[in-house]
């Protein structure tokens, strides 16, 4: 990790019905993005990214707060999304923020 990383986060709104966020470091570079999609009044986060060396400083946890204010502002009521069954720090921001789980996907994978 770079010693002159600082948790700074910068939010973008690029759109108001799907909506965009894109975090950036003190020199402009994305460290983080996140998109949701409302349709009427139901709402899916199917990204929510941040860079690995930013990870664990409260980057995901400013995202996905502003986000959530953002849907509920424009009429959500409910938000889904998806995890990768092993990410327990996304597990457990979703968790803080009253995500429950409602089934478990299980994905077959074929070589040949």
């Amino acid at each position: 990790m770079n010693a002159g990383m600082q948790a700074q986060h910068t939010l973008n709104v690029v759109c108001l019905r799907d909506l965009y966020l894109l975090c950036v470091n003190e020199k402009g570079e994305a460290a983080g993005l996140h998109c949701s999609i409302l349709r009427g009044i139901h709402a899916k986060i199917p990204t929510l990214a941040v860079k690995r060396e930013w990870q664990r400083r409260g980057m995901g946890k400013a995202m996905l707060s502003e986000i959530l204010q953002r849907l509920q502002q424009t009429g959500a009521v409910d938000v889904q999304l998806s995890i990768e069954s092993k990410n327990d720090a996304a597990m457990q921001l979703y968790r803080k923020y009253g995500f429950e789980e409602e089934y478990q996907r299980i994905h077959y994978v074929s070589i040949f």
